[in-house]
């Protein structure tokens, strides 16, 4: 077997899928030859730094010997203490075993993993704290030399937890280089940087993108999903998926979209995050939520806003329309320009910022195991035909993508038990609607005999409706007839009542005179019936006058009488 490279006295012990920690952990090795103790879930590989670099890949150890395994590692390659920054339950296990040793190490925290095991999969802003894992994690974290957080805010969070330890803030730095020209103008691209799971946010920018406005701008994710790791176009076509890419050329691809703004739809509170800084270093402006780091790195440079309701596309929409015009991006591009040194953490100010760290660890006092023994340790954990492989920086890459891909193959074993449990039951509800299409069949042949009677019946109705419409007719139009004479008879009548009326007033009037004529009748009269009652007992009188004069008299009388009487009045009586 080829002899191990010896390196400085620091092992960094990172997460073999890499992320934002194994980025920090490997600036920090970068140039001052510290090892890189990858850990995966079945395997642990050994970066020896050297150019190119060597790779030695060694099975996980139990638990019980992850103390003597460790001290093997680093005495196996020179190196005399350890760096964590991994907060895993393998890493809490193999610590929980190494530091009754007393072995040096430093432990970097670079999420909010120390609250729970499953942080990344509660789908919360802020992991509710699980007492169990923070209180073995503290059993372990009072042995560290020095424990570091990248922010204010990932400061402020462990203090709440772990109010008895020492916590120094050391940002993350990257390289700035020469700020590119952007030309001022509207805004038309919109980016999303980084690998998008469930914790970044990647429900909450698909219901953004579902939203109508979201079609007025043109939507990049430079980077990939935990579905589509390749080039092209996801939600609809509303997005632009560009696939992995070296977190080097972040400014590059930017200016390659030419990317107008970053947004930011991260769900779980970040506590520092590498690609506002690069985004920044690009100069280009953001839009992130009000949680976390990020929330906290605008309310301090500026540089962008804050999102208030990233729950709530229209209020997103509502905030991209506010921008449209490129106004307020201008400014935010001249705010940025303007304070990026400040805003933008550097590799040297890292750098300083951890000297005064690792300077009291540079010397170990305790006597280091000797490398033969070490590697005699390691025997049986080496795996075997891979000792002079020289891995190039390609071959991580798709090693990293390949235990993504295994993550997501695995999702979809599960996914296609699921479905194969779905067919089944699909079978019998198959089964079912077949029996029901049985019957539906029957029904139908049911209904067409009904339907066929029920037309012999509409045909006979149609006949019996022709006869009654023409019958109506001759009935309308005798009807008719019959109206016409009515109202002809209906005028003679009005006519006729109009004379009639006439008449009837004639009538009444000559009434009314012959009323008046009567009732002076009737006063003649009354004054006649005076007079004659004056008579009558004249009369009377004369009667009983006359009754004693003899009847020879009485005609004589009369005939000297009318002979007395004009001649007229005797003809007249005669």
């Amino acid at each position: 077997m080829t002899e191990l490279t010896r390196f400085p006295a620091v092992m960094h012990l990172i997460s073999a899928r890499g992320g934002g920690s194994a980025r920090f952990a490997r600036d920090l090795a970068q140039g001052h030859g510290h090892g890189l103790l990858h850990l995966g879930d079945e395997l642990a590989v050994v970066e020896v730094a050297g150019s190119p670099a060597q790779f030695f890949p060694c099975q996980l150890p139990d638990t019980a010997d992850a103390a003597n395994w460790l001290q093997a590692i680093l005495a196996a390659h020179g190196s005399r203490w350890l760096h964590v920054h991994y907060l895993h339950r393998t890493t809490l296990e193999w610590l929980e075993q190494w530091c009754p040793r007393g072995r040096p190490w430093l432990l970097s925290v670079h999420d909010l993993g120390f609250l729970s095991e499953h942080a990344f999969e509660q789908g919360l802003d802020e992991p509710e704290p699980a007492a169990d894992w923070i209180g073995r994690w503290h059993a372990v974290m009072v042995s560290a030399a020095a424990i570091t957080v990248p922010s204010a805010y990932l400061a402020s969070m462990f203090r709440r937890h772990f109010p008895d330890l020492p916590v120094q803030i050391v940002p993350p730095g990257i390289t700035l280089e020469e700020l590119p020209v952007h030309a001022p103008g509207r805004l038309r691209t919109i980016a999303v940087v980084g690998a998008l799971g469930p914790h970044k946010g990647k429900q909450r920018l698909l219901r953004w993108l579902q939203h109508a406005d979201a079609e007025r701008y043109r939507w990049v994710l430079i980077g990939y999903t935990d579905e589509q790791l390749h080039p092209g176009y996801s939600a609809d076509g509303r997005l632009w998926v560009h696939g992995p890419f070296e977190s080097q050329q972040t400014a590059h691809w930017l200016q390659h979209y030419q990317v107008d703004l970053v947004l930011f739809p991260n769900r779980l509170a970040e506590s520092f995050s590498y690609v506002l800084s690069e985004a920044w270093a690009a100069g280009v402006p953001v839009l992130v939520p009000d949680a976390g780091a990020l929330g906290e790195r605008v309310r301090a440079h500026g540089g962008g806003a804050l999102l208030g309701h990233p729950d709530q596309p229209e209020a997103v929409m509502a905030t991209l329309d506010a921008l449209a015009d490129g106004r307020q991006l201008g400014e935010w591009r001249r705010q940025i320009a303007a304070n990026r040194a400040r805003m933008v953490p550097t590799l040297t100010a890292m750098e300083m910022a951890m000297n005064p760290i690792y300077d009291p660890q540079a010397e170990d006092p305790s006597p280091p195991l000797a490398q033969s023994d070490a590697i005699a340790h390691l025997q049986p954990y080496l795996r075997t035909q891979l000792d002079d492989v020289v891995f190039r920086h390609e071959n991580i890459r798709l090693a990293r993508d390949y235990a993504q891909v295994r993550d997501w193959a695995e999702k979809l074993d599960a996914d296609v038990l699921r479905l194969q449990q779905d067919l089944t039951a699909l079978g019998q509800v198959r089964a079912e609607l077949d029996q029901a299409l049985v019957l539906r069949d029957s029904d139908i042949a049911a209904l067409q005999a009904r339907n066929q009677a029920v037309e012999r019946d509409a045909a006979e109705l149609q006949l019996r409706n022709a006869e009654v419409e023409a019958r109506s007719a001759a009935q309308i139009r005798e009807a008719g007839s019959e109206i016409a004479e009515l109202q002809t008879h209906v005028d003679h009548l009005s006519r006729k009542l109009d004379t009639q009326q006439a008449q009837n007033q004639l009538l009444i009037a000559l009434s009314n005179a012959q009323a008046g004529e009567l009732t002076v009748m009737h006063q003649r009269i009354s004054a006649l019936s005076s007079e004659l009652e004056g008579l009558r007992i004249k009369a009377a009188r004369y009667d009983r006058v006359l009754a004693w004069v003899p009847n020879w008299s009485k005609t004589l009388a009369r005939q000297a009488r009318n002979w007395l009487k004009p001649a007229g009045l005797r003809r007249r009586s005669a």
